[in-house]
Parts: C-alpha cells; structure tokens; sequence
C-alpha cells in the first residue's frame, strides 16, 4: 500500500511540473508575440553595433598599416672609459654634487658581496645566469651587456670558475649565478 501511494504521489507531481511547463512556455509564446516589436528592436540594434565595431576594426587597421609602432625593449647604458680628464674641466667636475657610475677593469679591483657590477665582455653573447654555481646547471635567464647586478652570495669555485650569485636592482625576480670574468665593479652605481 504504502509503495502504491508514492508511485501515484510521484506521478501526479510530475504531471504538475508537465503542466506548470508548459503553462509558462504558453505565456512566454504569448509574450513574445505580444512583444515581438522590441524582441526585434533589440536584435536589430546589437546587430547594428556589432557590424559597425567590425567596420571601425578594419578602417582602423588599414590607416595604420604604413605605420610602425616600436617600444623600446632595452634601454642602452653606455660604458665609462679609463681617459684621462681634461684639466680644465677637473674644476667643474669637483663643484658638481652628483657623480656617475664608473666602470673598474676587474684586474684593478676585486668584487665582492654587497658590491654593484655590470656585465661586459660578452662581445654582444650575453651573460648566461644559473640557478646554481657551475656550467651544469639550468640557466635561469640571459644577461645583457651593461645590465647592472648587486652581488648578494659568493664567491663559489666550480668548474674552473669563480661564481657569483646576482640580483636586478630593478627585478628581483632577475637573479641567480654568474661568472667573474665577465662581471665589473662599479665605483658609483
């Protein structure tokens, strides 16, 4: 008995909710053709901004074609030399209060932690920095000539180098291992 009562409560639930469907179909049909003017209306508008956002794309495309717009990618930073200063300016370099970075030959003086320095040397190669000291270590990222490092861990003998571990002033995330011998203190950084 109590079986036949919830097949039959069952059932009659779901001829409600077939009814109820189709009562809500019924009226949403009825509202349609009722409104079918701003159905329409709409359609039409979206369809209109939509063509005209394509036609705008491509005549601005086309404008642009002759034009190039080129970002710049790296900022070159030119190497001091070694020349001798000119006596007569010795005077207007002196009264000056701020001084610019100056590039150390590495046989003059030697690098340490807590020192700035700046990759040269690698003849336009760049300077491979590693996850770890030694050359069978993954290379984490390239260097280019004149980029500027502080040094934050080494010295480190591997391979028959002397590794040194680097950080991007202006990225921290640019860090890791290098050579000595392409690497030069700066005075001033």
């Amino acid at each position: 008995m109590m079986g036949r009562h919830s097949t039959q409560r069952s059932s009659n639930v779901g001829q409600a909710l077939v009814s109820m469907r189709n009562r809500y179909f019924l009226e949403f049909k009825q509202h349609l053709l009722r409104n079918w003017r701003w159905f329409a209306l709409g359609m039409g508008l979206g369809m209109l901004v939509f063509v005209a956002a394509l036609i705008q794309g491509y005549i601005s495309r086309i404008s642009n074609m002759g034009q190039v717009s080129v970002l710049p990618a790296l900022t070159v930073v030119a190497i001091p030399t070694d020349t001798l200063p000119d006596p007569t300016s010795q005077a207007t370099q002196a009264s000056t209060a701020t001084q610019s970075p100056t590039l150390l030959p590495s046989a003059e003086a030697e690098i340490d932690v807590g020192e700035w320095v700046i990759v040269a040397g690698t003849e336009g190669d760049r300077l491979r920095i590693r996850t770890q000291p030694g050359l069978s270590s993954e290379i984490e990222f390239l260097a280019y000539e004149n980029d500027v490092f502080q040094i934050e861990g080494g010295p480190e003998d591997r391979d028959g180098y002397v590794w040194w571990y680097l950080v991007n002033p202006y990225d921290g995330s640019k860090s890791g291992w290098a050579v000595e011998n392409y690497l030069r203190r700066m005075e001033n950084p």
